[in-house]
């Protein structure tokens, strides 16, 4: 359980007071100038089912990252699993049982060289899915964009143009199904209000185990 004395906090001339946990497990608070130490105490106090839960999903959590630096016993993700990498003569790579890379690659351009591999895997891979469920729903789509965002997994505009990061691959099948569809969802209802998640939980009944599954995952 987290220690609810030990935090770093920073007075300022704000008019709140904000918690936040680093991803290291610190607690920060940031409070106005005035804010006495027992009201940071039981503002602290008042946000512990928050801070279990925050801490709980840290600790939990699995990182999918493609290393800098790749060498023979790295692990990358690939569909939410981890595959060994085995160097080989030939030009591009291929996904089997392991990651099959070309030994040309070995050095520090390989990180960069199968992040874009993927990309065009992900660009192929995600506009046909995402065309499949648009087929299944009659929810047409404009367009399939790919991006290198971290933390913005997909996004929707009004023209529905759809953009997803290439992250998302590392991804369970499922979980990246959730994804395609929430950004269907967005050529129906815009915002996140209540007649978006009946439309999601209407196409995913599962939605609370998915969205729980989601927040184990740490894309960097």
């Amino acid at each position: 359980m987290q220690d609810l004395t030990k935090y770093k906090l920073i007075r300022s001339k704000r008019r709140s007071v904000s918690l936040e946990i680093t991803a290291e497990g610190a607690m920060i608070v940031r409070a106005p100038l005035r804010f006495s130490e027992i009201q940071i105490q039981q503002f602290i106090h008042s946000k512990t089912s928050w801070i279990e839960k925050i801490t709980w999903q840290q600790k939990n959590r699995v990182v999918l990252q493609i290393p800098d630096r790749i060498e023979t016993d790295s692990a990358i993700p690939f569909f939410g699993k981890w595959y060994p990498v085995r160097w080989v003569d030939q030009k591009s790579p291929v996904m089997e049982e392991c990651w099959n890379l070309p030994r040309l690659w070995q050095g520090e351009s390989a990180s960069r060289k199968l992040v874009r591999w993927i990309k065009t895997e992900a660009k192929i891979f995600l506009t046909q899915r995402t065309k499949e469920w648009s087929v299944y729903y009659t929810i047409p789509f404009q367009s399939v964009t790919i991006t290198s965002a971290k933390k913005r997994l997909g996004s929707c505009n009004r023209k529905k143009e759809i953009r997803y990061t290439w992250r998302i691959m590392m991804l369970p099948p499922e979980l990246i199904d959730y994804i395609i569809l929430h950004e269907l969802a967005h050529i129906k209802v815009h915002s996140h209000n209540k007649d978006f998640w009946a439309l999601i939980i209407q196409w995913l009944p599962n939605l609370p185990a998915l969205k729980k599954e989601l927040q184990r995952y740490l894309i960097a």
